[in-house]
């Protein structure tokens, strides 16, 4: 056992991980046919109330009060307002981030709040998940790392290889504070890949997500060999806080298929159930500066789909009955502006041109299958600047800002002076880090 309490994972041969692969691929196939059994459409303006947040805290700290783990939960929203923040007695004030695969630079050692960890997990399964696929920060870790599978030498990298580096507090898309608000909100550290953060459901409607940090010294790092299956604290305690608010069986991340692979959900299943809905008298709410107030208790989130969460439909009449970014006021936050090259025009056509496509796509991750691809549009000027934001109802949230991302990368890499922007935005030594320290760095690319 490491000293958060976690199994030490063993090196494992590449026979091992070959017949591994093989019974996922196996597992794959035989869960095809359940697919066909989804349940219908999802009940609308569903939310997770005052008193779901405080069941759902309960039945984590039962669990990691009889696993003897000291732990910090944390529960948010749809679009990421923060509900509860709870410490049991003894919970690690920190969490150090270590990935075991240390590239010599960025966040490797640094050691975060565990609030901020947890926080990160709960909307890492809020943000990954809608009505047609409940992905996990376990599914998180699938799907992030340099190769597809992990541990498969010679493929590319996972389909969302760096998402992680979204959902920032630096963006200027995401919203900041600890009232209820708009959303979407930011993370504390983008999105997360360490087991222990889970979606919750109502209704068949993704309402939130919870996440958990657990042990006397805790790591933030991902399942760098996947095809096995673990024993981890934060994962169990999250997984058992899921009852009554778990997604439906059939969109969990491993009835989904990427690249012909069957994704992964949980390790956790059925390994302790809690007992107790009451929060127990060992712990306490917590403060965490911009995003939670103690002496708020468990908060009410907001309904996904109306303009109180900032994320509902607009009045564009685009293709699709689709939805947009609303102000507090219900404003559009990002209607179609002109810019140099593009009027208002072009910036809606494009909008409405690209849902009608989505529309009329197969979702490649979303059950059931001939499901419509759900997604969000960004348009923007060669500056960056956002000129119009468009989605299908049910896209998750997490695209919003990765879509805008790719808008902006685009439209940077496009130009003749990228490098000489991009190194004036970094030291000397990044620069000479992420420029001239190897062969393949940004100035050959550029």
């Amino acid at each position: 056992m490491t000293a958060s309490g976690r199994p030490r994972r063993r090196p494992r041969s590449a026979a091992r991980h070959r017949a591994t692969f093989a019974a996922v691929l196996m597992l794959a196939a035989a869960s095809s046919g359940a697919v066909a059994r989804c349940p219908g459409t999802p009940l609308p303006n569903q939310r997770l109330e005052s008193a779901d947040v405080r069941r759902v805290v309960a039945q984590a700290a039962d669990v990691a009060q009889r696993l003897n783990q000291p732990a910090t939960i944390a529960l948010v929203d749809r679009v990421g307002n923060v509900l509860a923040v709870f410490q049991t007695n003894g919970a690690a004030p920190s969490v150090r981030i270590t990935s075991g695969m240390s590239s010599g630079g960025g966040l490797e050692g640094l050691v975060v709040p565990s609030t901020a960890a947890a926080i990160a997990k709960a909307v890492t399964g809020a943000y990954l998940s809608s009505s047609g696929q409940a992905f996990s920060t376990r599914t998180a870790s699938f799907i992030v790392q340099d190769h597809f599978p992990p541990t498969i030498r010679n493929v590319p990298s996972g389909p969302l290889f760096g998402v992680q580096f979204s959902q920032l507090p630096c963006g200027d898309l995401v919203q900041g504070g600890s009232a209820l608000g708009i959303g979407p909100r930011r993370s504390p550290l983008g999105l997360s890949a360490d087991p222990g953060g889970f979606p919750l459901y109502k209704g068949g409607s993704v309402v939130g997500g919870i996440g958990v940090i657990a042990g006397s010294a805790p790591t933030y790092s991902l399942d760098l060999f996947p095809f096995d299956f673990d024993n981890d604290p934060e994962e169990v305690i999250a997984h058992s806080a899921l009852a009554g608010f778990a997604p439906p069986e059939c969109i969990r991340a491993e009835r989904v298929t990427a690249g012909g692979m069957s994704l992964r959900f949980s390790d956790a299943d059925g390994r302790l159930v809690a007992t107790a809905a009451t929060v127990p008298s060992g712990g306490a709410f917590v403060d965490v500066g911009g995003y939670y107030v103690a002496a708020d208790g468990p908060r009410t989130g907001r309904i996904f789909g109306l303009p109180e969460s900032g994320v509902a439909r607009e009045n564009l009449n685009l293709a699709g009955g689709s939805h947009g970014l609303l102000n507090p006021d219900g404003s559009n936050r990002y209607p179609p502006i002109a810019s140099a090259g593009l009027s208002a025009t072009d910036v809606l056509s494009l909008l409405d041109e690209s849902l009608a496509v989505a529309n009329a796509a197969r979702a490649q991750i979303r059950i059931p299958l001939g499901s419509p691809a759900q997604v969000t549009v960004s348009v923007v000027d060669a500056q960056g600047v956002a000129l119009g934001i468009g989605r299908t109802p049910d896209a998750p949230i997490f695209g919003i800002d990765v879509s805008l991302q790719k808008a902006r990368a685009a439209a940077l890499f496009s130009r003749t002076d990228a490098a000489a922007r991009i190194a004036a935005a970094n030291s000397a030594a990044q620069q000479a880090f992420y420029f001239n320290g190897d062969p393949r760095a940004a100035a050959g690319f550029f």
